[in-house]
């Protein structure tokens, strides 16, 4: 199951990273699919990416040994680990999104000074 986006991270509202992550959850928590990963453009700087997979679904927890008590939270651990998660989700896609925008506004930057090189050698010839 892929998913992608025509979209470029800077025309995405909060409302559409809301539908992104529920639309690459939602499989996940149903069982449709046993992982998720995000596939990018990792940005290293205006001259330099790399293609990067980053596996966001399962998260892995480490539990640690602790001493059972009395008390009851409200929301219960769970609701909280939900919401964690759709948070977690939701800024893993923004981040990766982000990372390949900028990757894309280097590129641009890059194609326009060597057109602008070429044309002041054409100029000058």
């Amino acid at each position: 199951m892929v998913f992608t986006s025509e979209s470029t991270a800077e025309k995405l509202s909060d409302t559409d990273y809301q539908v992104l992550e529920r639309k690459v959850r939602h499989p996940f928590s149903r069982g449709v699919v046993r992982e998720v990963h995000i596939v990018y453009t990792n940005f290293i700087s205006n001259m330099a990416f790399e293609p990067a997979t980053l596996k966001i679904l399962p998260v892995s927890v480490e539990v640690g040994s602790t001493k059972p008590t009395a008390v009851e939270y409200d929301p219960s651990p769970e609701v909280v680990f939900d919401s964690i998660v759709r948070m977690y989700v939701g800024g893993m896609i923004r981040g990766a999104l982000t990372e390949s925008y900028a990757f894309e506004l280097g590129a641009r930057r890059n194609a326009m000074e060597s057109a602008t090189d070429n044309a002041d050698d054409i100029i000058r010839d």
